[in-house]
């Protein structure tokens, strides 16, 4: 079962038995939130429509980054504890206020998170959700990458890819055309700001089994 799909439509970014369903399929429909709990992630059904009809198909996965320890480089000062590990809680709720669930770093220059993995895998797609109640500009350009080191908390990884639809509550798709790595970071390159995220998946799996 999925631990949250949060991907834009169209967009299956698994695999499943070592084979490659990674697919951008304009027909196909995700839902986003799991309308039983909206605080929540968990729904694993996907439609697509095909010449032939419609064909559901279910699609088990893991989202690798799910309660796996997560580290930033500060922390806002506030009753509301914005801690790191808020981004892999599966809790997909994105008001800062109400929910609680949201990470938040001070105003710095160039503030930083990241999930360890645990190991090295190859990385399919990485799923951001933005903050929903307000200031969702703050992650305009901010980047992803994917590599086996934290030494500069990430900074010199692979690009996976940067965010620009800052929109309040968007859920941004990264595409990383299996980067291989242990670590997934996020980062405002280049000047100072706040970092907050809602929810931060990672889809891939071990580097022997792409395609």
């Amino acid at each position: 079962m999925l631990d949250c799909v949060l991907g834009s439509p169209g967009f299956i970014p698994f695999l499943k038995g070592g084979s490659c369903l990674a697919q951008d399929n304009p027909a196909a429909n995700q839902k986003d939130v799991d309308p039983r709990n909206p605080g929540k992630c968990g729904l694993a059904l996907s439609s697509f429509s095909l010449e032939d009809g419609t064909v559901n198909i279910v699609l088990e996965a893991h989202n690798l980054a799910k309660d796996r320890p997560g580290f930033q480089s500060s922390l806002y000062p506030h009753p509301i504890v914005g801690a790191a590990s808020k981004a892999v809680d599966g809790n997909c709720g994105g008001d800062w206020f109400k929910d609680g669930s949201c990470t938040h770093t001070g105003f710095e220059m160039e503030p930083w998170w990241y999930v360890d993995l645990g190991d090295q895998y190859a990385i399919s797609a990485v799923v951001v959700k933005n903050r929903g109640d307000c200031c969702g500009e703050r992650l305009q350009g901010a980047q992803i990458r994917v590599g086996d080191s934290v030494a500069d908390h990430g900074k010199s990884s692979p690009l996976s890819g940067t965010i620009t639809d800052t929109r309040l509550g968007s859920v941004s798709t990264l595409y990383c055309n299996w980067l291989k790595g242990r670590y997934v970071s996020i980062r405002i390159p280049g000047w100072a700001e706040f970092l907050h995220v809602c929810e931060v998946e990672v889809y891939g799996t071990k580097p022997e089994d792409t395609c």
